[in-house]
Order: structure tokens, then C-alpha cells, then sequence
């Protein structure tokens, strides 16, 4: 009987070895996957035509691409595309020299890759202000026949909301759109810019603050009786970031994370210290979380929605 017993023992124990042994392995072998990664290529041959089109040479391994746009070297807007090219045409509402960057993006499941570095800079597209009052005018015109290109089409067959590559505008029936103009649509009231865009996020208007939500529609508390963004804080060499549920994450913008507002950069990446927005001053502590109602730096006061008046 006692045999019997410690043979139980033995084979019990045999097999939690066994167990424990190929969880190690695994473990070890998901390390070694992580760390056999290949980042990918730096994106070159950078070139723009006569369009407006942003075109670069193809990486091998991408899933996408991220293309960043700049004005007079601040950036203008940062897009995604699968293709080697982008048409910039409708973001060229401005005179300036406009040149973009581009970074070559693995898919988040990929077991090869990992996100590329930015490019160098492309040589600069001078817009002077005929071309930008072309491209203003252009929201008005009934067709788009130099723009024919499906990923900066605009329809304007129907009024109401209408998108292209730089935001959301709304369409009348006459076909003009509203411009520094506060609309109600919907029992939900918008504000559009002076290029005609829906704004979202902290604006000030007329001197004063108002919060838009992700859909353009005005928030009267401020954007705090919002849900928090769903998703997890990942952190690399160069910072944290945040993973959005469906796998993107922000960029250039706020984010509302566990009831409190993080600004990520035109990389993704989490902000600290003095934060310039729409031309307002914020302040995000060493947490990334932005101050309010309180001193920062012993004398400039950020207000119950963050703006710094004094700096």
C-alpha cells in the first residue's frame, strides 16, 4: 500500500515538472519572438508632383503608412494610408512651404516587424496665396475634377456633413458652408473654424473656452461627463503612449484617460510641462495629467479647464 502510494507521488510530481518545464519554454520562446522583431526600413525617395500628391518609395513588411504634413515647419495634420502616396491638395489652405515626413507601421499582431523611425523631411511645396485661395474656393465647386483621386474626393451632391482629408464641414443647400459660425444640428450645437472645419476638443471663442467631444458636439461640463478612452498605457524608449481598444492611438491630440485629459504629440507619445493648443497655454504634470484650478510653477495660474492666461 505504501509503494502504491509514493509510485502516485512520483508520477504526480513527474507531471507537474513536465507542466512547469514547457511553460518556461513558452514563455522563453514569446520572448525570443519579441526580441527576433525587425524594425522596419527607414521610408525614402520623398518627392512631391504638381498636385499636391506626396509620393515615397515602398517598405517591404508594412502593413501602412503614417504621414505627417507641415506648414513652415508646424505640423499641419498626420494621416494613414496603404498606399505610397497621399494627396495633400485640400490641406494647402495657407501660403507657406509645406514638406511631410513619413513612417512605415507594422500591423499590432505582426510576429516579423515593428514600426519603422520618421523619415527625413521632404524638400518644401510652395503654396503662395493664389493657390490657397484655389483650394479655399474649391469647397464651393459642385465637382472636383482635378481632384480625382477617391481618397480626396468630396462629396457634394447632398448637403448636410460632408468630409474630405482635413475634417468635417457641413454643406448648405445653397452650397456655402459656415465659417467662425456656431450651427445647431440635430438639437447638438457645432462650431466650425475660419477654414470651415468642425472643431473638437478645447476652443476659444470670442474669448472664451469651450470643450468639443470627438464628434464635434459642444460639451457644456467641459468634457468631463464623458466616458474615459478604453484601452491600455504602453511605454518604449522614447516614452508612453496609449493603445486605444481597436488597436490605434492618438495623435496630436487629447486624450480623456480615467477621468483625466493627456496630451500625445504628433509621434503618439505622451506630453509633460508647457503644452501650447490652439494658441492657449496648458500644463501637464510629471504624470502627463493636465493641471487645473492651481499654481504652476509658483506663479502662473491654469484655470478649471487648464488655459494658463498669464504666460
Amino acid at each position: 500500500m505504501l509503494k502504491k502510494r509514493w509510485g502516485i507521488l512520483i508520477t504526480m510530481l513527474l507531471i507537474s515538472l513536465f507542466l512547469i518545464g514547457g511553460s518556461f519554454q513558452a514563455l522563453a520562446k514569446t520572448s525570443d519572438d519579441d526580441d527576433e522583431k525587425e524594425q522596419l526600413e527607414e521610408v525614402s525617395g520623398l518627392w512631391w508632383d504638381d498636385d499636391g500628391e506626396a509620393n515615397w518609395d515602398e517598405i517591404e513588411g508594412k502593413y501602412q503608412y503614417e504621414v505627417s504634413l507641415y506648414r513652415d515647419g508646424s505640423r499641419v495634420i498626420t494621416v494613414k494610408t496603404k498606399s505610397e502616396k497621399y494627396k495633400f491638395y485640400s490641406k494647402m489652405t495657407k501660403e507657406g512651404e509645406y514638406s511631410f515626413r513619413v513612417r512605415a507601421l507594422a500591423k499590432s499582431s505582426s510576429r516579423d516587424y515593428t514600426n519603422g523611425p520618421w523619415s527625413e523631411f521632404s524638400d518644401s511645396f510652395d503654396v503662395d496665396d493664389d493657390y490657397a485661395d484655389a483650394v479655399r474656393n474649391k469647397k464651393t465647386s459642385s465637382k472636383d475634377d482635378d481632384d480625382d483621386d477617391s481618397s480626396d474626393s468630396k462629396p457634394t451632391g447632398n448637403t448636410g456633413w460632408q468630409e474630405d482629408q482635413t475634417g468635417w464641414w457641413w454643406l448648405r443647400s445653397n452650397g456655402s458652408y459656415p465659417k467662425n459660425e456656431w450651427m445647431t444640428i440635430n438639437d447638438k450645437r457645432y462650431y466650425f473654424n475660419s477654414d470651415g472645419y468642425m472643431v473638437t476638443g478645447w476652443v476659444e471663442i470670442d474669448g472664451k473656452n469651450y470643450f468639443f467631444d470627438g464628434s464635434g458636439a459642444y460639451q457644456p461640463d467641459g468634457g468631463n461627463g464623458q466616458p474615459s478612452a478604453t484601452g491600455e498605457w504602453k511605454h518604449d524608449n522614447a516614452g508612453w503612449w496609449w493603445k486605444e481598444s481597436n488597436g490605434s492611438n492618438p495623435v496630436n491630440r487629447w486624450e480623456y484617460i480615467n477621468n483625466k485629459w493627456y496630451f500625445f504629440d504628433s509621434t503618439g507619445y505622451m506630453k509633460t510641462g508647457w503644452i501650447s493648443w490652439n494658441n492657449l497655454w496648458y500644463y501637464c504634470d510629471a504624470s502627463g495629467a493636465m493641471v487645473t484650478d492651481n499654481y504652476v510653477e509658483g506663479s502662473h495660474w491654469v484655470d478649471s479647464s487648464g488655459v494658463c492666461r498669464d504666460r
